[in-house]
Protein backbone atom coordinates (compact mmCIF):
# COMPACT_ATOMS: atom_id res chain seq x y z
CA UNK A 1 0.00 0.00 0.00
CA UNK A 2 2.86 2.34 0.83
CA UNK A 3 4.36 1.62 -2.60
CA UNK A 4 1.04 2.37 -4.34
CA UNK A 5 0.62 5.59 -2.35
CA UNK A 6 4.15 6.64 -3.26
CA UNK A 7 3.46 6.01 -6.95
CA UNK A 8 0.23 8.01 -6.76
CA UNK A 9 2.06 10.89 -5.06
CA UNK A 10 4.84 10.73 -7.66
CA UNK A 11 2.31 10.82 -10.50
CA UNK A 12 0.49 13.80 -8.98
CA UNK A 13 3.81 15.57 -8.40
CA UNK A 14 4.85 14.88 -12.01
CA UNK A 15 1.59 16.31 -13.32
CA UNK A 16 2.12 19.44 -11.24
CA UNK A 17 5.76 19.77 -12.25
CA UNK A 18 5.44 19.04 -15.98
CA UNK A 19 4.23 22.55 -16.96
CA UNK A 20 7.17 24.04 -15.09
CA UNK A 21 9.59 21.68 -16.78
CA UNK A 22 8.11 22.50 -20.16
CA UNK A 23 8.49 26.19 -19.38
CA UNK A 24 12.16 25.99 -18.41
CA UNK A 25 13.32 23.35 -20.89
CA UNK A 26 11.51 24.37 -24.06
CA UNK A 27 11.00 28.16 -23.86
CA UNK A 28 8.11 29.80 -25.67
CA UNK A 29 6.20 28.55 -28.70
CA UNK A 30 3.84 30.99 -30.45
CA UNK A 31 1.43 29.42 -32.93
CA UNK A 32 -0.42 31.96 -35.01
CA UNK A 33 -2.37 32.99 -38.08
CA UNK A 34 -2.40 36.30 -39.97
CA UNK A 35 -5.22 36.78 -42.47
CA UNK A 36 -4.58 38.87 -45.56
CA UNK A 37 -0.81 38.47 -45.72
CA UNK A 38 0.93 36.74 -48.61
CA UNK A 39 2.74 33.44 -48.25
CA UNK A 40 6.43 34.02 -47.66
CA UNK A 41 5.96 37.28 -45.75
CA UNK A 42 8.31 37.46 -42.77
CA UNK A 43 6.94 37.40 -39.22
CA UNK A 44 9.30 38.70 -36.52
CA UNK A 45 9.19 38.75 -32.74
CA UNK A 46 11.10 41.76 -31.39
CA UNK A 47 11.94 42.08 -27.68
CA UNK A 48 11.50 45.79 -26.84
CA UNK A 49 13.73 45.75 -23.76
CA UNK A 50 16.49 43.51 -25.08
CA UNK A 51 16.36 45.35 -28.45
CA UNK A 52 16.69 42.18 -30.49
CA UNK A 53 14.71 39.82 -32.71
CA UNK A 54 13.94 36.69 -30.71
CA UNK A 55 12.80 34.68 -33.74
CA UNK A 56 11.52 35.10 -37.28
CA UNK A 57 9.83 32.88 -39.83
CA UNK A 58 7.81 33.00 -43.05
CA UNK A 59 4.07 32.68 -43.38
CA UNK A 60 2.72 29.54 -45.01
CA UNK A 61 -1.02 29.47 -45.76
CA UNK A 62 -1.36 32.34 -43.32
CA UNK A 63 0.19 30.36 -40.46
CA UNK A 64 3.44 30.67 -38.51
CA UNK A 65 5.29 29.28 -35.49
CA UNK A 66 7.86 31.25 -33.46
CA UNK A 67 10.14 29.72 -30.83
CA UNK A 68 12.73 30.96 -28.36
CA UNK A 69 13.51 31.85 -24.76
CA UNK A 70 13.15 34.85 -22.49
CA UNK A 71 14.67 35.33 -19.05
CA UNK A 72 11.42 36.82 -17.75
CA UNK A 73 8.07 37.83 -19.28
CA UNK A 74 8.91 40.40 -21.94
CA UNK A 75 6.98 43.04 -23.87
CA UNK A 76 7.47 42.25 -27.56
CA UNK A 77 6.32 43.40 -30.98
CA UNK A 78 5.01 40.71 -33.29
CA UNK A 79 5.63 42.26 -36.71
CA UNK A 80 4.51 41.46 -40.26
CA UNK A 81 5.09 43.87 -43.14
CA UNK A 82 4.42 47.35 -41.69
CA UNK A 83 1.97 46.12 -39.05
CA UNK A 84 2.62 45.07 -35.46
CA UNK A 85 0.95 43.99 -32.22
CA UNK A 86 2.30 44.24 -28.68
CA UNK A 87 2.25 41.00 -26.70
CA UNK A 88 3.76 39.70 -23.44
CA UNK A 89 5.93 36.66 -24.05
CA UNK A 90 6.85 34.17 -21.34
CA UNK A 91 8.52 30.77 -21.66
CA UNK A 92 5.35 28.83 -22.47
CA UNK A 93 2.92 28.20 -25.32
CA UNK A 94 0.88 31.05 -26.84
CA UNK A 95 -1.59 31.54 -29.66
CA UNK A 96 -1.97 34.60 -31.87
CA UNK A 97 -4.45 35.51 -34.59
CA UNK A 98 -5.03 38.75 -36.45
CA UNK A 99 -5.89 40.31 -39.77
CA UNK A 100 -2.85 41.94 -41.34
CA UNK A 101 -4.60 45.30 -41.59
CA UNK A 102 -4.87 47.15 -38.27
CA UNK A 103 -3.00 44.39 -36.44
CA UNK A 104 -2.31 46.76 -33.51
CA UNK A 105 -6.05 47.09 -32.91
CA UNK A 106 -7.54 43.81 -34.08
CA UNK A 107 -5.19 41.03 -32.90
CA UNK A 108 -6.05 38.43 -30.25
CA UNK A 109 -3.38 36.63 -28.23
CA UNK A 110 -3.64 34.02 -25.48
CA UNK A 111 -0.84 32.94 -23.18
CA UNK A 112 0.04 33.24 -19.51
CA UNK A 113 -1.33 35.68 -16.91
CA UNK A 114 0.95 38.49 -18.15
CA UNK A 115 -0.57 38.24 -21.62
CA UNK A 116 -4.03 38.13 -20.02
CA UNK A 117 -3.22 41.48 -18.40
CA UNK A 118 -2.18 43.20 -21.63
CA UNK A 119 -5.26 41.77 -23.37
CA UNK A 120 -7.49 43.20 -20.63
CA UNK A 121 -5.81 46.60 -20.90
CA UNK A 122 -6.15 46.63 -24.70
CA UNK A 123 -9.85 45.81 -24.39
CA UNK A 124 -10.30 48.91 -22.23
CA UNK A 125 -8.22 51.02 -24.62
CA UNK A 126 -9.89 49.78 -27.81
CA UNK A 127 -12.59 52.46 -28.31
CA UNK A 128 -10.08 55.27 -27.69
CA UNK A 129 -7.37 53.71 -29.87
CA UNK A 130 -9.82 53.17 -32.71
CA UNK A 131 -10.92 56.81 -32.66
CA UNK A 132 -7.48 58.39 -32.47
CA UNK A 133 -5.92 56.02 -35.03
CA UNK A 134 -8.79 56.68 -37.42
CA UNK A 135 -8.24 60.43 -37.06
CA UNK A 136 -4.50 59.99 -37.54
CA UNK A 137 -5.04 57.94 -40.71
CA UNK A 138 -7.29 60.70 -42.12
CA UNK A 139 -4.72 63.36 -41.25
CA UNK A 140 -1.80 61.41 -42.74
CA UNK A 141 -3.68 60.77 -45.97
CA UNK A 142 -5.18 64.30 -46.10
CA UNK A 143 -8.74 63.06 -46.03
CA UNK A 144 -10.30 66.30 -44.81
CA UNK A 145 -12.43 68.92 -46.52
CA UNK A 146 -10.76 72.10 -45.31
CA UNK A 147 -8.69 73.61 -42.49
CA UNK A 148 -11.61 73.47 -40.07
CA UNK A 149 -12.11 69.75 -40.75
CA UNK A 150 -8.38 69.15 -40.33
CA UNK A 151 -8.44 70.94 -36.96
CA UNK A 152 -11.42 68.83 -35.91
CA UNK A 153 -9.44 65.67 -36.69
CA UNK A 154 -6.47 66.98 -34.73
CA UNK A 155 -8.72 67.55 -31.71
CA UNK A 156 -10.10 64.02 -32.00
CA UNK A 157 -6.59 62.60 -32.27
CA UNK A 158 -5.27 64.48 -29.22
CA UNK A 159 -8.34 63.86 -27.05
CA UNK A 160 -8.60 60.13 -27.67
CA UNK A 161 -4.85 59.48 -27.61
CA UNK A 162 -4.74 61.18 -24.21
CA UNK A 163 -7.67 59.04 -23.02
CA UNK A 164 -5.95 55.85 -24.22
CA UNK A 165 -2.77 56.86 -22.38
CA UNK A 166 -4.70 57.46 -19.16
CA UNK A 167 -6.22 53.96 -19.42
CA UNK A 168 -2.72 52.53 -19.95
CA UNK A 169 -1.12 54.28 -16.97
CA UNK A 170 -4.03 53.62 -14.59
CA UNK A 171 -4.00 49.94 -15.57
CA UNK A 172 -0.28 49.78 -14.79
CA UNK A 173 -0.89 51.34 -11.38
CA UNK A 174 -3.59 48.77 -10.57
CA UNK A 175 -1.34 45.87 -11.61
CA UNK A 176 2.04 47.15 -10.38
CA UNK A 177 3.01 43.76 -8.93
CA UNK A 178 3.31 42.17 -12.39
CA UNK A 179 5.92 42.34 -15.13
CA UNK A 180 3.50 44.12 -17.44
CA UNK A 181 2.36 46.60 -14.79
CA UNK A 182 5.97 47.31 -13.83
CA UNK A 183 6.84 47.96 -17.47
CA UNK A 184 3.97 50.46 -17.73
CA UNK A 185 5.09 52.26 -14.56
CA UNK A 186 8.71 52.46 -15.68
CA UNK A 187 7.83 53.87 -19.09
CA UNK A 188 5.52 56.47 -17.52
CA UNK A 189 7.34 57.20 -14.26
CA UNK A 190 7.40 60.98 -14.85
CA UNK A 191 3.61 61.10 -15.15
CA UNK A 192 2.94 59.47 -11.77
CA UNK A 193 3.14 61.39 -8.46
CA UNK A 194 6.34 60.52 -6.59
CA UNK A 195 4.59 59.29 -3.43
CA UNK A 196 2.20 57.12 -5.47
CA UNK A 197 5.06 55.57 -7.43
CA UNK A 198 7.04 54.97 -4.22
CA UNK A 199 4.07 53.16 -2.68
CA UNK A 200 3.59 51.00 -5.78
CA UNK A 201 7.30 50.17 -5.96
CA UNK A 202 7.37 49.25 -2.26
CA UNK A 203 4.60 46.69 -2.80
CA UNK A 204 6.40 44.92 -5.66
CA UNK A 205 7.70 41.42 -4.99
CA UNK A 206 11.49 40.94 -4.75
CA UNK A 207 12.06 39.56 -8.26
CA UNK A 208 10.47 42.68 -9.74
CA UNK A 209 12.47 45.05 -7.55
CA UNK A 210 15.72 43.31 -8.56
CA UNK A 211 15.23 43.29 -12.35
CA UNK A 212 16.39 46.12 -14.62
CA UNK A 213 13.04 47.93 -14.60
CA UNK A 214 12.93 47.67 -10.80
CA UNK A 215 16.44 49.04 -10.43
CA UNK A 216 15.53 51.89 -12.75
CA UNK A 217 12.50 52.77 -10.65
CA UNK A 218 14.60 52.62 -7.49
CA UNK A 219 17.11 55.07 -8.98
CA UNK A 220 14.32 57.36 -10.12
CA UNK A 221 12.74 57.39 -6.67
CA UNK A 222 15.82 57.66 -4.49
CA UNK A 223 18.65 59.30 -6.47
CA UNK A 224 19.48 62.88 -7.41
CA UNK A 225 18.64 63.13 -11.10
CA UNK A 226 19.89 65.50 -13.78
CA UNK A 227 17.57 68.39 -14.49
CA UNK A 228 17.68 71.98 -15.66
CA UNK A 229 19.39 74.31 -13.18
CA UNK A 230 21.05 71.51 -11.17
CA UNK A 231 24.58 70.18 -11.27
CA UNK A 232 25.39 67.76 -14.05
CA UNK A 233 25.91 64.12 -13.15
CA UNK A 234 29.30 62.79 -14.13
CA UNK A 235 29.73 59.30 -15.58
CA UNK A 236 32.43 57.01 -16.93
CA UNK A 237 31.81 54.78 -19.95
CA UNK A 238 33.66 53.67 -23.10
CA UNK A 239 33.92 55.30 -26.51
CA UNK A 240 33.13 53.29 -29.62
CA UNK A 241 36.89 52.78 -29.99
CA UNK A 242 37.02 51.16 -26.54
CA UNK A 243 38.69 54.10 -24.81
CA UNK A 244 37.62 55.26 -21.33
CA UNK A 245 35.50 58.41 -21.33
CA UNK A 246 34.50 60.68 -18.45
CA UNK A 247 32.02 63.49 -19.05
CA UNK A 248 33.84 65.87 -16.70
CA UNK A 249 37.00 65.52 -18.81
CA UNK A 250 35.51 67.95 -21.35
CA UNK A 251 36.74 71.41 -20.38
CA UNK A 252 36.18 74.92 -21.70
CA UNK A 253 33.13 74.30 -23.94
CA UNK A 254 29.43 73.84 -23.59
CA UNK A 255 28.50 70.15 -23.75
CA UNK A 256 25.59 68.92 -25.82
CA UNK A 257 24.74 65.47 -24.44
CA UNK A 258 22.22 63.55 -26.52
CA UNK A 259 20.69 60.09 -25.99
CA UNK A 260 19.46 57.93 -28.88
CA UNK A 261 19.47 54.51 -30.52
CA UNK A 262 19.64 52.94 -33.96
CA UNK A 263 15.91 52.19 -34.06
CA UNK A 264 14.82 55.75 -33.22
CA UNK A 265 13.99 57.64 -36.43
CA UNK A 266 14.07 61.16 -34.91
CA UNK A 267 17.41 60.33 -33.23
CA UNK A 268 18.90 59.38 -36.60
CA UNK A 269 17.61 62.62 -38.15
CA UNK A 270 19.25 64.61 -35.34
CA UNK A 271 22.56 62.77 -35.85
CA UNK A 272 22.56 63.62 -39.55
CA UNK A 273 21.72 67.27 -38.85
CA UNK A 274 24.57 67.46 -36.33
CA UNK A 275 26.94 65.86 -38.85
CA UNK A 276 25.97 68.43 -41.48
CA UNK A 277 26.76 71.35 -39.13
CA UNK A 278 29.50 69.83 -37.00
CA UNK A 279 32.29 72.06 -38.33
CA UNK A 280 30.28 75.15 -37.33
CA UNK A 281 29.35 73.80 -33.88
CA UNK A 282 32.58 72.16 -32.77
CA UNK A 283 34.57 75.32 -31.86
CA UNK A 284 32.09 76.21 -29.10
CA UNK A 285 30.27 72.97 -28.25
CA UNK A 286 31.50 69.47 -27.40
CA UNK A 287 28.90 67.04 -28.72
CA UNK A 288 28.48 63.72 -26.89
CA UNK A 289 26.22 61.04 -28.37
CA UNK A 290 25.22 58.39 -25.83
CA UNK A 291 23.96 55.25 -27.56
CA UNK A 292 21.21 53.35 -25.75
CA UNK A 293 21.70 50.32 -27.99
CA UNK A 294 22.47 47.05 -26.23
CA UNK A 295 24.34 45.50 -29.15
CA UNK A 296 27.64 46.82 -30.43
CA UNK A 297 26.87 46.04 -34.07
CA UNK A 298 23.78 48.28 -33.92
CA UNK A 299 25.80 51.09 -32.33
CA UNK A 300 28.48 50.71 -35.01
CA UNK A 301 25.86 50.76 -37.78
CA UNK A 302 24.36 54.01 -36.49
CA UNK A 303 27.83 55.54 -36.20
CA UNK A 304 28.72 54.59 -39.75
CA UNK A 305 25.43 55.53 -41.42
CA UNK A 306 24.96 58.83 -39.53
CA UNK A 307 28.61 59.93 -39.87
CA UNK A 308 29.12 60.42 -36.13
CA UNK A 309 32.65 61.75 -35.71
CA UNK A 310 32.30 63.48 -32.34
CA UNK A 311 32.36 61.97 -28.82
CA UNK A 312 30.48 58.69 -29.24
CA UNK A 313 29.93 56.68 -26.06
CA UNK A 314 27.78 53.95 -24.50
CA UNK A 315 27.49 51.47 -21.65
CA UNK A 316 25.63 49.02 -23.94
CA UNK A 317 23.05 48.51 -21.19
CA UNK A 318 19.97 50.05 -22.79
CA UNK A 319 17.99 51.16 -19.75
CA UNK A 320 21.16 51.40 -17.67
CA UNK A 321 22.23 53.64 -14.81
CA UNK A 322 23.34 56.63 -16.92
CA UNK A 323 20.03 56.76 -18.79
CA UNK A 324 18.11 56.58 -15.53
CA UNK A 325 20.24 59.19 -13.74
CA UNK A 326 19.59 61.58 -16.62
CA UNK A 327 15.90 60.68 -16.30
CA UNK A 328 15.57 59.82 -19.99
CA UNK A 329 12.13 58.37 -20.68
CA UNK A 330 11.62 59.12 -24.39
CA UNK A 331 14.26 59.60 -27.09
CA UNK A 332 15.80 61.59 -28.55
CA UNK A 333 16.63 63.42 -25.33
CA UNK A 334 19.33 66.07 -25.04
CA UNK A 335 20.96 68.19 -22.35
CA UNK A 336 22.97 71.39 -22.75
CA UNK A 337 25.60 71.63 -20.01
CA UNK A 338 27.52 74.81 -19.23
CA UNK A 339 31.24 74.97 -19.96
CA UNK A 340 33.41 73.19 -17.40
CA UNK A 341 36.36 75.38 -16.34
CA UNK A 342 39.86 73.98 -16.45
CA UNK A 343 39.91 73.82 -12.65
CA UNK A 344 37.91 71.19 -10.77
CA UNK A 345 34.27 72.24 -10.86
CA UNK A 346 30.80 70.77 -11.43
CA UNK A 347 28.90 72.34 -14.29
CA UNK A 348 25.16 72.89 -14.33
CA UNK A 349 22.59 71.59 -16.76
CA UNK A 350 21.53 74.71 -18.69
CA UNK A 351 18.79 73.26 -20.89
CA UNK A 352 16.98 70.02 -21.47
Amino acid sequence: MKFVAACVCLCVFSLFLSPLLAQTEHGFVITGTIQGAKDGEVVKLYDLDAQKVLDSTQLSAGKFILRGRVEQPAACWLQCENEYATIMVGDRSMTFRSPLKNMFLEHAAKGDKEQALISAMEKQQYPYNKRYMGALDSLMNKRYRDDADRDRLKDIFETYEDSAMKVYVEFGKRHADSYYGQDVLYRNRKKIPHDTLARLYSAMRPELKSNQRGRGLQLFLNSALAEKGKMMIDFEVKTIDGQPFKLSSLKGKYIYLTFGSVGCGPCRMENKALAAHYSELSPAIAIVSFSLDRHREEWERMTREDHINWYNVSDLKGDGEVKNLYNVQAIPAAFLIEAIPSVEHSAAVVGK
